[in-house]
Parts: C-alpha cells; structure tokens; sequence
C-alpha cells in the first residue's frame, strides 16, 4: 500500500540527487505538471521536461501523438515537485505502479541545439520527434537524443518518449538535458555534457491508494472568507485574519475550510460519499459547496452530499445562538471517518470592566483627551465567562460607543485608548480648577440594552510642579547595594504635582548626579514622573564613605532657591579587628584553664 512514507522517500531521493551537484542548477520554467489522472495541458516548451499525467484508458501508453495534450501515462499514480506542488523544474517527484510506463515530453529544438532525454533504472523508447530533425538512441535504450531544424521550436513539434522501469527497480530517474553547437551522436554519448532542464525522480509501487481517503492530508482549517473556492488545492495553513478563528464574537459567522484528499494531496472526488459537521454546546453549522458562500445555520448538525457538490473545497460555517459566551468543538467526517475537530470559542457581550488604580495624575482644567492613554488607568473588559472582550469602533458586535461615564462619577470618563490584543487599555478623566481626589466609574451599554458598570476608582488632579524634593530610601547603604533616589514634585499648593507637566522640559540644564555611586540609567529629557514622583537607582560604590546625590532643575530652582542634595554614606565592609582577634584568643585560654583545674579535682577525688 501507498504511505506517507512514499512520499518523504521521494522527496529524500530527489534531494540525495540534488546533493549530487543539481542545487546549481537554475529551474526551468515555471510552468506546472498537472496531477495525476488529469488531462495535461501544459504545452511543450524547450528546455523544460514535464510529464503526461493523464492515465491511458486502454492500458497502453500514447507517445507519438503530435498534440501533448493527447499523450497518456499508464500507472500514474501521483506527480508533484519537491516541494509538494505540480512545479515542471528540476526537482520534480511522481509515483507510479511499477507496472506502469511514464510518457515525458518537451519541444522540439532550435537550430543548432540538441536535447536529449536519459532514464536510470528503466528504458526508454522514442514515441515523437520532429520528422525533420536528426534523432537516435543509444543501444541500451535509456538515452534518446534529439537535434534542433531549422523551423525552430513550437508547441506543436515536441520529442516524446515512453519510460519502462526495469524489474525490480523501485524507482527511476528520467532527465533531460539539452546543449548548443553538439551533435546528434555525441550528446547521445555523453548527455551530461549538457545543461540540465528537467529531472523526475519516479518511485515504484506495487499498489495504489490514490483517490482513497488519507486523514493526514484531510482536515480543517479556519479560513478568511465567507466565500468557498471554486477550487481547492494543497491542505492550507490555518488562517486568522479578518477577525477569523479560534476567538470569535457572539454574532459572528466563523468560516472553516474542508479539505478532503489522499495520501498524494489529490482531492477527493466520489459522488457516493457524505460529509457530515456537527458542533457541540448547542453551536449552529452549516455547509457551503465549493464556490458557495457559508451562513448561520440553524442546527448543531449539517449533512452534504457528494452526489450534489465535492466536500473537498466545502465551507462550514460556525455560529453561536446567542450573545452569551459559548466554547464548542466543530468535528467533521467523511463517510463516518473524522478527518477534523476545531475548538472555538465564541466571546459573549460586556459582563465586566474593570478599572485599574492610575499610576498618573492630572492637570487641572484637563479635557481626558490631553492625557491621550499614555498614563491613565488601565481599562478591561470581559464576558460572563471571564474571556477578554476588545470592543472595536463602528463594531457590529462590541461597539466602543457603548461606552459612557457613570451617572455615580464624579469626573467625566473617556476611553481614550482602546484595549486590543495587542495594546493596554486606557481611561482618563477630566479635572477642575482645584486640586482634589474623586472616584470615576464607566458604564458600557450591550447591544441587547444590558448596561454594565465598572469598578470605583480614586483619581487625582493637582497643579503643575513648582518645588522639588530629593530623598534616599536609606541613609547607609553597603558596596555595590542599589540605592534608590526619588525626587518628589509639588504643586503650589503643596499637593503632589500631576503628571501632565514637563518636569525635565530644560533637560540640557538639569542633572541628576551623585558621588556615591553610578546612575543604572542616566538622566535624560525623555524622563517623567508618575504620581508626582521620578526615581533613580544608584550602585553605590565599594569605596567607604560619606556622599550626596544632587538634583538640578533650573526650572524649578527659582522655588527651593537652589538645587536638591541629599547626603548618604556607604558603609565600610565588616571585618575581624585585632582587639577582636585578642579577645577570643583570651577567652580560649580561660576555656582551656577551667577544663584543666575540672580535670584536676577528678583525680584528686579518686
């Protein structure tokens, strides 16, 4: 029988035959074989080596027929290129029954070029040949060489010969070489004197499972269109984009793509065969034929015939009933075999927001769309079975207009940055004209008019910095510790400063420094506070001794009157002192003279 092992044992032959030295070998055209049982309709061209891939129905090989798309194989089971694909270059595959012949063709020649064609492990017997060329073949039959007219090359004036594997053999090789200003006789002595167009590496079975289901060439796969092909080719990769796959929204129609084919790639094309879907957890599915467009169905359960369309090439398409959340398996089969499963889980409407404390705080006066997300609290969104729920602007499904601030907030509340798969959400708020600190709530409102409203938060609001304060976490630190600096910023009215305000805006001037150590990361413009505060981590240096850190903002000075310093030390490493030394050597020896004068009533006593 015909495995998957076939198919990698051509593929490791014809790479065996590249290693050879073929690598270096530029591909002829790009122009496809056709799969095998199909009727060829590549036409002949010079230099290129393709193969008739359409079975004779008599059982006898057609090689001298002057329309290549007459030509017949005999046996052949499978055609490809090393790749997987029909590709006519110089690493093409094919499988045949080893009973079989294999007809091969290409053009006839130009002027004063000669092609010839060379089989290993089988023997060759010229079908065509332009009447007005100069052919021959060689006394072994496995090399067949043709030379160019003067009418130039045509698809209609194309060499074709028959290829029989020796007995025995289980594969073969059929090349084609072809070289300018040789003769007839010496490329049919020496072929490999030419440049290589074509080679196919053939292996040789005894039975074939074409046409009969393969489970590991069948399956399904998430695709990106509500649309069926018309046609189906290799099994494709799984496809996520337009919103397709794994994770839907409730309401969405989720397609899947049915591929249904042998051991050899080929589809499958039965008429007495059924293709039956159906999905768990009360999921809808239905079936679309090749070319058709998929919909919601109505039922767990879908059937299609092949009388009627080819499950190769088919959609299904995957709903949920409702907006609730929904995980379901999708499983297909193939006359009663699974060739599939898909897991889906469809992402209900809004049950939960969650706002997160801010790490930020604002301007007086500010709009939320000056805070722009860039530090306001993270927002989240979620369904009533905790999946991440990403509203999109415009959606059909998840709106961002369903969100709105809370009658119970105290300030305004915009969704200034969305929350996607790839990016944190944010929130931000307005602010009055005075300082002060108030909780914020949001509401989303549901398609289906369920309202859902978030957490309190506490946010603040604070004017721009006018004073600064430097501060250790620790007066003493040991060699090589991490200190850490913090310079803290406040407003006019002593309140923590917001974070809108461009503290280090005169960079070029401004400095953070110290003498006890080295910044893990130097001060730069880009720097900003967070709740009124910018931190600086320090590697305090192995040198004992007393230091300060200093911080400069000129902008700022003019409020303190002068830069922030802020001393520390750094503590010499622990040692032993001699006085320490002589003082455990002392109480050593009144240890020793205790356990001596012991020893003596001891003995006295006996």
């Amino acid at each position: 029988m015909i495995t998957k092992a076939i198919s990698k044992r051509v593929s490791l032959v014809a790479l065996t035959a590249l290693g050879a030295g073929l690598l270096s070998v530029v591909p002829a055209s790009a122009v496809n074989n056709q799969n095998a049982g199909t009727t060829q309709d590549a036409a002949a061209a010079e230099g290129r080596l393709n193969i008739a891939s359409a079975n004779s129905t008599t059982g006898a090989a057609v090689s001298t027929d002057a329309t290549f798309s007459s030509l017949r194989s005999v046996g052949l089971v499978n055609v490809s290129d090393i790749g997987g694909g029909t590709n006519a270059g110089t690493t093409q595959t094919a499988v045949m029954l080893n009973t079989g012949t294999l007809v091969v063709y290409t053009a006839a020649t130009t002027l004063n070029t000669v092609a010839s064609i060379v089989v290993t492990g089988g023997t060759l017997s010229s079908g065509l040949s332009e009447s007005a060329t100069t052919s021959a073949m060689n006394a072994a039959s496995t090399v067949f060489t043709m030379a160019g007219d003067s009418f130039g090359a045509d698809s209609t004036n194309e060499m074709a010969v028959a290829v029989k594997p020796n007995a025995g053999a289980t594969s073969m090789t059929v090349q084609l070489y072809t070289k300018t200003s040789s003769t007839t006789s010496s490329m049919n002595s020496t072929p490999t004197q030419g440049t290589l167009g074509g080679q196919i590496t053939v292996s040789l079975v005894t039975a074939s499972t074409a046409g009969a289901l393969s489970t590991t060439y069948s399956g399904l796969y998430f695709y990106a269109s509500t649309t069926a092909p018309s046609t189906s080719g290799a099994a494709p990769a799984d496809t996520t984009t337009s919103g397709y796959g794994a994770t839907m929204k409730a309401g969405q129609l989720n397609p899947i793509l049915v591929a249904v084919k042998d051991a050899f790639g080929n589809r499958l094309t039965s008429t007495s065969a059924l293709l039956q879907v159906t999905a768990t957890n009360g999921a809808r599915v239905s079936i679309a034929a090749p070319s058709g467009t998929a919909s919601a169905g109505t039922q767990s359960t879908a059937f299609q015939a092949t009388s009627s369309a080819l499950a190769d090439g088919s959609l299904i398409g995957v709903s949920a009933p409702s907006a609730a959340p929904l995980t379901t398996v999708v499983t297909a089969t193939y006359n009663g075999t699974v060739i599939g499963t898909k897991t889906i889980t469809f992402v209900g409407e809004v049950a939960k927001i969650t706002i997160s404390a801010p790490a930020y705080i604002g301007s007086l006066s500010q709009s939320p769309s000056l805070a722009g997300g860039t530090k306001g609290a993270v927002v989240a969104f979620a369904d009533a079975a905790g999946n991440t729920v990403y509203p999109v602007a415009s959606d059909a499904y998840v709106p961002t207009s369903g969100f709105s601030t809370s009658a119970t907030s105290s300030r305004a509340v915009a969704l200034s940055t969305v929350p996607t798969s790839s990016a944190t959400g944010y929130v931000d708020w307005t602010c009055g004209d005075v300082a002060s600190s108030d909780n914020i709530v949001a509401t989303y409102t549901n398609l289906s008019g369920t309202v859902i409203t978030s957490n309190a938060v506490k946010v603040n609001c604070a004017g721009n910095a006018v004073t600064y304060k430097a501060s250790m976490d620790k007066a003493s630190y040991s060699p090589g510790e991490i200190a850490k600096l913090t310079v803290s910023f406040f407003d006019s009215k002593g309140n923590a400063a917001n974070d809108d305000y461009d503290w280090n805006n005169d960079m070029s001037a401004s400095s953070v420094s110290t003498g006890g150590g080295t910044l893990v990361t130097a001060s730069s413009s880009s720097d900003t506070s967070a709740l009124g505060k910018a931190t600086y981590s320090i590697i305090s240096t192995q040198t004992a001794g007393s230091y300060q850190a200093v911080v400069t903002i000129p902008t700022l000075n003019a409020g303190i009157g002068e830069a922030q310093t802020v001393a520390f030390t750094v503590a010499a490493a622990a040692g032993v002192t001699n006085a320490e030394v002589l003082k455990s050597i002392v109480a050593l020896i009144a240890s020793i003279n205790k356990q001596i004068q012991a020893l003596q009533k001891l003995i006295l006593k006996r």
